[in-house]
């Protein structure tokens, strides 16, 4: 459904203006990537077979099925 074939375990990070993502640790490392909060216009809940509890935040340039 998304064209994911694999995922990755993320450690999230949510501020007053970002999601903010990491591989391992916020206290050691540099965010890999961040959604700004200002951008997002939706977020809603997905089934994924196999992916309990699923969500998918859309920007106007993006979804993220997180």
């Amino acid at each position: 459904m998304f064209g994911r074939k694999t995922w990755k375990e993320r450690l999230f990070e949510l501020s007053e203006s970002a999601l903010e993502y990491y591989e391992k640790s916020n206290q050691t490392e540099k965010p890999k990537g961040a959604i700004s909060l200002f951008e997002v216009t939706t977020v809603r809940s997905v089934t994924i077979p196999n992916r309990p509890h699923c969500f998918e935040v859309v920007t106007e340039s993006r979804k993220f099925p997180i």
